[in-house]
Formats: C-alpha cells, sequence, structure tokens
C-alpha cells in the first residue's frame, strides 16, 4: 500500500467537470485534477501538509457505481491507494439508491481487501431531482453514515433545500456541474483529518453517555481546533442549566477567529446568540439556563454559502441572522468564550458535544434531538463519558480524524442527564 495516495473513483463531479481548469476526464501518467476542482484543491491542501501526498483521479464523467466496480481492480487496486474516495453520483445510477448502497458495500470490501480506507460521499445537489428523489438521496446518506466509515457531505453545503443548489448560477454552470465557486465550496467540506489524522475502521462501539461540570473559573474551555479553517459548520451540545442562583453573564459556547464571531450565551439570565466582541444580537430564546436545570440541546448551523447563521433549541428552529463580517472559524469552545476571559460556565453541565463542517439540514437537527448524528461532515463528538482529565490534558473524541481538543478549564464528571 502507498501510505499517502489517494484515488478519487467517481464521475463528472469527482473529475471537475465544470471547473475553468477542467479540459477533460482526468489522463495518465499523473492522472491529475483539475485545479479548481474539489479533488484539486484537495491534493494542493495535502501536498502543503506533506509533499509526499499523491491525489490519482480515476473518475469517468457519466459513469454510475456499477462502472466503478467493474474497473476497480484495473483502476485502482495498480495505484495500492491508503484511500479511496468514492463518488459516483447517483444521479448515474438512475437515483436507484439502492443500487447505489449496494454497490457502495461492495466497493467498500474491495477497498478493505487491499488495505485502503474507504472514504464515501453519497448523494448531493444537481439538476432538479424531484421531491422522491431527493429524500431517497438523503436517506442513503443517512444509510452510508450508519456503516461508520468516513462520509464527505456534499449535499448540506450547496443544498437550498430541495437538492438543487443554491442561488442557480451561482455555483453551478449548468444545474449538474458546479463551477469553481461550487467547488471551492465542495472542498471545504472535506474534513483534512481524515487523511492527516486518523482512518476509519467500521463503526465506533456505544459510548455510555455521561456529563462533565464546569467547577473553576478559569477561562478556556474545550478548544476543538480543526486541521483547516471552517468555512461553513454545525455547532451542537446538551446543556443543562441551575434551577436556582445560577450565575449569568456566561458564555456556553464561541465561534472563534481572531476577532470572535460569535457565542451561545446569557448576559442576562436570557439566552442570546450574538456577533462579536460588541455581542451584536442575532436570536434571542425563552430559555434562561441560570433558572432551568433542564437539560436542552443547542444548535448553530452556519452556511457560509448564504450568510445565515440559524440558532435551534431542542431541536426547534428559534431565529437566523446574518453576521456583519463573516470569517473563517480556526476554534470552536465549548463552555466558556476565549482563553483568558471570566466567562467560564461554571456550575453548568454540558454533555454530547458535536461539530460538523456543514451546515446541517432542519431534518438532521430535528433528528440531533432524537439522539440520530448524521456522521457526513462530523469533526467531533464526545459523550463525555471517560473522566475529565487535568488542565490542558485532553477530550475523549469518538471520531477518529485527528481532532484532540485541549481541556483548558477544570471540570468534573456529573451523572448523565
Amino acid at each position: 500500500m502507498a501510505a499517502k495516495t489517494i484515488v478519487v473513483l467517481g464521475s463528472s463531479n469527482g473529475g471537475g467537470q465544470g471547473a475553468s481548469t477542467y479540459t477533460g476526464d482526468p489522463t495518465g501518467p499523473d492522472w491529475a485534477s483539475p485545479a479548481t476542482s474539489w479533488a484539486g484543491l484537495l491534493s494542493a491542501a495535502l501536498k502543503a501538509e506533506d509533499a509526499d501526498w499523491t491525489v490519482i483521479n480515476r473518475s469517468i464523467a457519466g459513469t454510475g457505481t456499477a462502472n466503478a466496480l467493474a474497473r476497480f481492480d484495473t483502476d485502482v487496486t495498480p495505484h495500492r491507494p491508503s484511500h479511496v474516495i468514492i463518488c459516483n453520483h447517483v444521479k448515474n445510477d438512475s437515483y436507484n439508491t439502492t443500487t447505489t448502497y449496494n454497490n457502495t458495500l461492495a466497493l467498500i470490501a474491495k477497498c478493505q481487501a487491499i488495505g485502503a480506507v474507504p472514504v464515501l460521499r453519497g448523494g448531493y445537489v444537481a439538476d432538479a431531482p424531484t421531491a422522491q428523489q431527493y429524500a431517497d438521496m438523503l436517506q442513503l446518506n443517512r444509510d452510508l453514515d450508519a456503516l461508520g466509515h468516513h462520509r464527505v457531505d456534499h449535499m448540506s453545503t450547496l443544498d437550498d433545500g430541495t437538492g438543487n443548489f443554491i442561488s442557480p448560477g451561482t455555483y453551478d454552470v449548468d444545474g449538474l456541474h458546479p463551477n469553481d465557486a461550487g467547488y471551492a465550496a465542495m472542498f471545504a467540506a472535506i474534513d483534512l483529518g481524515i487523511f492527516l489524522g486518523g482512518q476509519a475502521l467500521g463503526p465506533e462501539a456505544d459510548v455510555a453517555a455521561g456529563a462533565w461540570r464546569v467547577v473553576d473559573n478559569l477561562g478556556g474551555a474545550i478548544l476543538v481546533a480543526p486541521h483547516n479553517a471552517q468555512k461553513s459548520y454545525t455547532f451542537s451540545f446538551k446543556l443543562k442549566g441551575v434551577a436556582s442562583g445560577g450565575a449569568t453573564s456566561r458564555a456556553f459556547m464561541a465561534l472563534a477567529p481572531s476577532a470572535q464571531q460569535g457565542r451561545v450565551r446569557n448576559p442576562s439570565g436570557v439566552l442570546q446568540f450574538t456577533e462579536g466582541t460588541t455581542n451584536t444580537n442575532l436570536v434571542t430564546t425563552g430559555y434562561t439556563p441560570s433558572a432551568d436545570d433542564t437539560a436542552r440541546r443547542l444548535t448553530v448551523t452556519y452556511n457560509r454559502l448564504t450568510n445565515e447563521a440559524a440558532l435551534y433549541l431542542d431541536g426547534a428552529l428559534i431565529g437566523s441572522g446574518s453576521f456583519t463580517t463573516p470569517a473563517d472559524v480556526t476554534q470552536f469552545v465549548f463552555g466558556s468564550a476565549l482563553v483568558g476571559t471570566t466567562l467560564a460556565a461554571v456550575g453548568y453541565s454540558f454533555a454530547d458535544l458535536a461539530l460538523w463542517n456543514v451546515p446541517l439540514s432542519i431534518d438532521a437537527v430535528e433528528r440531533l434531538d432524537a439522539g440520530e448524528f448524521q456522521g457526513g461532515g462530523m469533526l467531533f463528538r464526545s459523550k463525555m463519558a471517560d473522566p475529565p482529565q487535568s488542565i490542558g490534558g485532553t477530550a475523549p473524541n469518538a471520531v477518529r480524524n485527528g481532532i484532540v481538543p485541549t481541556i483548558g478549564l477544570t471540570w468534573e464528571s456529573v451523572a448523565a442527564f
């Protein structure tokens, strides 16, 4: 097996059709991807980390998963890849998602037989699918996630909610193929940690539920720093407040580029979602965590393409707003604002923390409240069952992608909620 070799096995989207640098399907001897395609951008990003990385593109326009399966032994195996990105468009399987799923299972088996890590993609936007085809693609993606392998979520960032591209003509050339801007968004939805940090080995063993409570106002929290700055994201956790006497002016989550992008906080009791160091209010809820010990799930989604940030409480959309100055997020902070502040959420308990590099759909957020976590695009998840570490230690991570967040607070274990 070649230690740092990826084979992209797909169709026209995998091959970069629609990109300004596309001149035809990638051809030998180097099988290089068009520079402005998502695969070309992935190749450049990985080479910037380590020049030994090679991305070989064996995508052929118009092909489905049966074709990929038929040519695996000739187009993939000889390259002895460490990873194979399986990315034929379900449209080329005539939107027969059963065919796509079954052939994907067979492709996974072929990857494993040669010692390569399979990276799945599933359905994604294109060409005006019917309502049923769209629903089938979403279900296909959930079924693929259940297999426990890494999946790149190329649906969520560009999806207008019906399976079509957001802002027709802005991110696509013909309703089917992305342009450079669309491919850039697709690249941004790829977790580099899949390749740089770890590998998918199958479904995770279930982890017993637990929770941690902040017990010392030292500033900081669990800092999740992804391998590449995130443009779009979903950030979710369970929060248990204090029945009476809980302190206000606490930050329960923060989105942290150099100038703080936003945070969920209770400055005077009622929870708010605010922007920046000036705390411009985007959304106000009727929830007062400093006087309510009910465990509630808080979820923030942000789509950089539309500049829409939304706050959900227990799976229900509370409100949305736009950031005045959108910025890439380099750190996601649980239980506090930025390191060095005095806004640590002392006395409050947290559980089931999760982070994605895509804006999950309303449907997917609703499923979070029911305990159904979509794996595509997931960067980090922890049920908080393991004992907390000392200051400067690390938090458990249920996603094998190499992200090991740092704990900057003193926490204590509490009963699950």
